[in-house]
């Protein structure tokens, strides 16, 4: 299974980032069962090893265009897919991807691993503003005492 992040979508955050994986496993978990042969590859990869892999791509261009790609080869090769795309930007955010690794990776070995914790993950407005606020509402409750 490989899950594929656009590293450059404009609201991208630690917690995003992680929110978009976690859906886009769920559905393609959904699609699995559907589909009888490869919910026998799912048993199998889910006994035998369950090797997960994460990438980046750095547009959403990029990213449809892999999504585009590999529904074309769907069929032949037994591959599903799940892609997530942000309700407010309307970009492609994360895509799932399950198969045999040998057609996976005719796919995806051009793109570079992708570390979970790169360092504008760190300190996003949205984490600045949770830390003020609790912060702001820890030095209350001293005060109180």
């Amino acid at each position: 299974m490989q899950f594929i992040i656009n590293t450059g979508h404009p609201g991208l955050s630690f917690s995003s980032c992680l929110l978009n994986i976690a859906q886009a496993s769920f559905d393609l978990y959904d699609q699995i069962m559907s589909n009888r042969s490869q919910l026998l590859s799912y048993k199998t990869w889910h006994h035998h090893g369950e090797v997960k892999q994460l990438y980046e791509c750095t547009t959403s261009e990029q990213l449809r265009e892999l999504n585009q790609q590999l529904e074309i080869a769907l069929e032949d090769n037994q591959i599903s897919t799940a892609l997530i795309t942000d309700s407010q930007y309307h970009e492609p955010v994360c895509l799932a991807v399950f198969g045999i690794s040998s057609y996976l990776e005719q796919y995806t070995s051009h793109l570079k691993r992708f570390h979970i914790c790169p360092s504008r993950f760190f300190n996003t407005n949205d984490e600045n503003k949770a830390n003020e606020q609790t912060h702001a509402s820890s030095s209350d409750t001293v005060r109180k005492q």
